[in-house]
């Protein structure tokens, strides 16, 4: 069976070695060999930094998540439902209607919406 498989093992394209003192980059040729140069650590950072990230599977109600740099972004969806309110003198029962909590970092804004939104393009808010 090993000999049916004839798999060439894959190199990455690039390689980033983090030293205390230094930083390597290695990069592959053509033909295979491998040059290393060094490169300085706020490159790396300012490189990263521009990158974003962003989930696929989430749990129910997360419309979506994503990172950009050190700040999240996030959307969650939250149903109509009656919230209840405590303050000293009583106890309230108020009727919400569904709302979107978003936002990145530490600015979060909440919007009322008619209906869960599928797709994040697809939502219509009401402030």
């Amino acid at each position: 069976m090993n000999s049916q498989m004839n798999l060439q093992a894959e190199l990455p394209e690039l390689r980033l070695d983090f030293y205390e003192t230094a930083v390597f980059m290695s990069k592959w040729t053509a033909d295979g060999r491998l040059q290393t140069y060094p490169v300085d650590v706020h490159d790396v950072v300012g490189a990263c930094a521009k990158m974003e990230m962003r989930s696929s599977l989430l749990p129910a109600n997360t419309l979506f998540w994503g990172q950009r740099g050190n700040m999240t972004m996030l959307g969650i969806y939250v149903p109509a439902r009656r919230w209840q309110i405590q303050t000293n003198a009583r106890r309230y029962h108020l009727p919400m209607p569904p709302f979107v909590f978003v936002g990145m970092g530490s600015a979060y804004k909440v919007f009322a919406i008619k209906k869960r939104p599928f797709r994040q393009s697809s939502i219509q808010a009401f402030r």
